[in-house]
């Protein structure tokens, strides 16, 4: 019996041991291509709550349309500008989150008078589908001159990331 017992925790202990170590590296199973990046152009728009938002809202977008492929962005009312990503893994088409987030180049100024440096959520995806994280100015004081970065984040791994520079179209 006691002989039992002890098999018993050893394999106990090399199963934990397993978990521990898929665990710590599943994060470096998942990478990022980045597909395209620049100016789109929306189909639809519908807006959605999304408390982490400067706005605290956003909106799902159908029918994105790249309209250039570039990193200079105007900064101008209802201009829309962003990523789009390929998440690869070691299962097509498994479900995944990841955690976007938009740096700004200067703490964001909001219509309530508070302030905020990075707009981070959570988001689903497909592996081996492409995404889209972007960002809209749907009202003036979102406009900030200087150099926006999207990363994707999976498993607390940054998997990529990419900086687009905002410019105000009237200085240029």
């Amino acid at each position: 019996m006691k002989y039992l017992s002890v098999i018993v925790g050893l394999v106990l202990s090399v199963l934990a041991g397993l978990v521990v170590a898929h665990n710590a590296n599943a994060g470096e199973s998942y990478s990022a291509d980045i597909v395209e990046f620049g100016v789109y152009k929306a189909g639809n728009l519908k807006q959605v709550e999304d408390e982490p938002s400067p706005t605290g809202t956003r909106n799902k977008v159908t029918g994105l349309q790249l309209v250039e492929q570039t990193e200079r962005i105007p900064g101008k009312l209802n201009n829309r500008f962003g990523v789009k990503w390929k998440i690869n893994g070691p299962v097509k088409d498994e479900n995944i989150e990841y955690i976007r987030m938009v740096k700004f180049p200067r703490p964001m100024k909001k219509a309530d008078g508070s302030t905020q440096e990075v707009y981070r959520s959570t988001k689903p995806a497909k592996v081996g589908q492409i995404t889209y994280d972007g960002y809209g100015f749907d009202n003036e004081w979102e406009i900030i001159p200087g150099i926006w970065t999207f990363e994707i984040w999976v498993q607390g791994k940054k998997l990529a990331e990419k900086s687009l520079t905002v410019y105000a179209p009237t200085t240029e």
